[in-house]
């Protein structure tokens, strides 16, 4: 991923939250236990771990975004899409740092 090697490239922590529903862990070039495999329509789950790595910044890239799935599925992306969302954001806002 780009997003990683260009922050890498800075000298910056990593760390990757990701259900793995449409990637793959080999793709991404961290250490095991910089990854965090979980869902972000687990809120709880979620805030969870955004505590545990208590980050200076967060980028929130987890969207479903491949059209002939979404109108085949459309709960699932809308569901990420939205309250996987939510759920961030509400972790994030919990933070002290941010």
């Amino acid at each position: 991923m780009a997003t990683i090697a260009e922050f890498q490239k800075h000298g910056h922590d990593i760390y990757v939250i990701d259900g793995l529903s449409f990637g793959n862990r080999d793709f991404l070039l961290i250490p095991d236990t910089y990854f965090h495999q979980l869902d972000i329509v687990n809120g709880h789950g979620l805030s969870e771990v955004v505590h545990k790595i208590d980050a200076d910044w967060i980028i929130h890239l987890a969207a479903i975004h491949f059209i002939p799935y979404c109108n085949q599925h459309p709960f699932k992306p809308s569901n990420i899409n939205i309250s996987g969302t939510i759920n961030i954001l509400n972790a994030a806002k919990t933070l002290n740092n941010l």
